[in-house]
């Protein structure tokens, strides 16, 4: 009888829990099959053997794969508190399907919007207002703005905190906020990510891109052609951000005297030419100096090899040698 072989019956489970009703008894009372049926589909629980629904390692594996899987357990296990705090930190979205007290239950939901930022949504009432729940499941899933209570979002410094920690929260703020230069001002400066979801009319705002690209060297690619195109405007970006350098626009890597400048600028050996001293600060100094200059020239190279023998001879660093070797130094990058 196939209903009686354990391979077929886990293949049969796999695609339809319902499949786990129809095998031997035997089967469905042995814990360690049972167990790696749940662990391919959640939803093969409520088929399984009445003492197994009780088992709580069982129902967590089921509960892992499938959230729906927990309103199957035992009523015995879902009245315990330590068990559902289990269930939400493996699939936070199990809070749907516990029991109504565990949904005011601050260390519960928090747990399950740490898993989970749509979790907030099954919270209760109460704590969908409490900042600190709200805030978490924004830094996990920015979706989970839709279930923040509605007077969360008159806070500005509650939005400003949630766009630091998930710039993509943005696209949730209030019309009104978004479209204030002081407020996309102070949201760039804490997360300069949030340059991604800005207006346009912002994205041609020099200061504010200069902000962003100050915290989050990366902001430059959210900016127009026109801007970095600019060479003026992307030295002083790179000024703020050398972490910046790997968004300049295709035309700049082939501007011989661009190039240059952004060799003083980024590298800095280029910088300074000062003696050093032979204190154990200084040497210390030095070092972190000399791999911040390997790393920055590495991002040149790998993103154009030609870039650093594109450099004069006086202005090579001194971690890459002189022209004789820079052809060597470029290949060993």
């Amino acid at each position: 009888d196939l209903w009686q072989d354990p391979s077929f019956v886990l293949k049969a489970a796999e695609t339809l829990g319902t499949a786990l009703g129809r095998a031997s008894d035997e089967l469905r009372q042995d814990r360690s099959f049972v167990t790696s049926v749940v662990k391919r589909n959640g939803m093969a629980l409520p088929f399984a053997a009445a003492h197994l629904r009780n088992d709580r390692e069982v129902v967590l594996a089921a509960v892992q794969n499938r959230p729906e899987a927990l309103r199957h357990a035992s009523e015995e296990l879902r009245g315990q508190r330590d068990f559902v705090l289990a269930a939400v930190e493996r699939n936070g979205a199990s809070l749907a399907y516990a029991p109504q007290q565990m949904r005011h239950d601050l260390e519960v939901v928090l747990a399950a919007v740490q898993n989970d930022g749509v979790a907030l949504a099954y919270a209760a009432a109460q704590l969908q207002c409490n900042r600190e729940v709200s805030l978490a499941a924004i830094a996990r899933n920015a979706s989970a703005a839709f279930a923040a209570a509605p007077e969360l979002w008159q806070d500005r410094e509650f939005v400003l905190e949630a766009v630091r920690r998930n710039s993509e929260v943005l696209l949730h703020t209030p019309d009104e906020m978004r479209a204030d230069r002081a407020f996309m001002l102070e949201a760039v400066e804490r997360n300069g990510d949030a340059l991604r979801y800005a207006g346009d009319d912002f994205l041609e705002d020099e200061e504010l891109v200069l902000t962003a690209i100050q915290s989050d060297g990366t902001a430059l690619r959210y900016v127009g052609d026109v801007m970095r195109r600019d060479r003026q405007f992307v030295l002083a970006a790179l000024g703020r951000n050398a972490m910046a350098l790997p968004y300049l626009a295709d035309e700049l890597w082939r501007d011989r005297a661009f190039l240059l400048e952004v060799a003083r600028l980024v590298c800095p050996n280029h910088r300074s030419q000062q003696t050093t001293t032979t204190t154990q600060q200084q040497q210390q100094n030095n070092k972190q100096i000399t791999t911040n200059c390997d790393l920055e020239h590495a991002e040149v190279a790998r993103l154009n090899p030609d870039a650093l023998l594109q450099v004069d001879e006086d202005l090579v660093c001194p971690n890459h040698g002189t022209a004789s070797n820079k052809q060597q130094t470029a290949n060993n990058k």
